[in-house]
């Protein structure tokens, strides 16, 4: 009871978090979009009790509807860490572990997969060290049957293909990696995946759709392609979408507002105060194994630990960083995603953090 007291109180605090728009981000943040050719970007920079917010720019190239910070932005590969959130809330109700294997949560399915894979486990999967398959390219999935069914039902369809592949060196990026964690959560926990996502977001008051957002309502920014000097918008009924069994890899979006929040409760949660999960759960995540836990990448710059993520489709760019020895981070996204654009995103965030600090 103790334990879900201060839960309450901590999440009560994170909802009087001050917020704020800057000037100053803003003004570097139309700089960097007219330079590098950005239809729009909007950021988040986060200290322990504060969110300062920057955004410029339209939710289509040529158009006139300017964002605005209660705008959706596709995170992509950056919904991992909440997966990976998600996992963690399971694991500290006595639900699954990080231990757990694959075929400890489906014993039924042990003569439907390869041995290769019978002692792979949860945090194998989160950390990609489980030696799936990586499907980061949309050719990969050309190589799967016809999947059919609920999300749930094609997710375990597809992770029985997956199941059944050669094995990769442990370490390499999958996203398949995810979609099959999602099915060990659903299992463990007696709900879909769709459903721990939104209640996950109704605990934390949070706003998301899942899929691009122009989806569910066309005035939200659109994706964006780049076809030789031009750039396209992405219309709402364009074809491109990722797989619904894919979710957990990569498939949320969020406003900045709700995003930074999140964010802010992980660089808190690595400074000591426990919220959704202990402070404990965060640490493990962000640094439980090196260069990759669970949902985050990390690395150290000047004797301070750093997590970082950053996650595209191709058409979205999301970023975000943590510095919690400083106890700041800040979190960028933004409707496209070519190469020259996301060194425009890293010049922006080196400019905001030097005005910032």
């Amino acid at each position: 009871m103790k334990k879900l007291v201060t839960i309450i109180l901590v999440l009560q605090s994170l909802g009087l978090t001050a917020q704020t728009t800057n000037r100053t981000m803003d003004s570097l943040i139309e700089k960097t979009i007219t330079e590098y050719k950005i239809p729009s970007m909007v950021v988040g920079y986060i200290t322990g009790d504060t969110c300062y917010y920057g955004s410029a720019g339209t939710t289509k190239v040529n158009g006139d509807q300017e964002v605005t910070l209660n705008d959706k932005y596709h995170l992509a590969s950056n919904t991992k860490a909440i997966t990976s959130l998600i996992a963690m809330r399971l694991v500290e109700e006595g639900k699954i572990s990080m231990e757990t294997t694959f075929i400890e949560i489906f014993p039924n399915l042990k003569k439907e997969i390869s041995e290769e894979y019978y002692k792979i486990t949860l945090g194998d999967l989160l950390s990609h060290n489980a030696g799936v398959q990586p499907y980061t390219n949309v050719l990969e999935s050309l190589k799967l049957p016809e999947i059919k069914g609920t999300p749930s039902e094609r997710r375990k369809a597809f992770a029985i293909f997956v199941l059944n592949e050669k094995p990769v060196s442990a370490g390499e990026y999958s996203n398949a990696g995810y979609a099959i964690s999602s099915l060990m959560l659903e299992q463990a926990s007696g709900m879909s995946f769709e459903e721990l996502v939104a209640k996950t977001m109704k605990s934390l008051d949070f706003d998301h759709v899942v899929n691009f957002p122009n989806k569910a309502d066309e005035n939200a920014p659109w994706g964006h392609i780049t076809k030789g000097n031009t750039q396209e918008a992405l219309p709402p009924e364009y074809e491109y979408e990722l797989e619904d069994y894919m979710l957990a890899a990569g498939d949320i979006s969020m406003n900045v507002v709700d995003y930074s929040k999140l964010i802010q409760m992980h660089l808190n949660g690595l400074n000591g105060i426990d919220s959704y999960v202990s402070s404990a759960g965060f640490k493990q995540m962000h640094f439980g194994i090196d260069n990759y836990a669970y949902g985050w990448g990390n690395f150290e710059n000047n004797g301070n630990k750093i997590s970082a993520h950053d996650g595209s489709t191709g058409t979205f760019h999301s970023h975000a960083m943590l510095d919690p020895k400083s106890d700041f981070a800040i979190v960028i996204v933004m409707n496209a995603a070519n190469q020259e654009q996301v060194k425009g995103l890293y010049e922006v965030q080196k400019e905001i953090i030097k005005n910032m600090r």
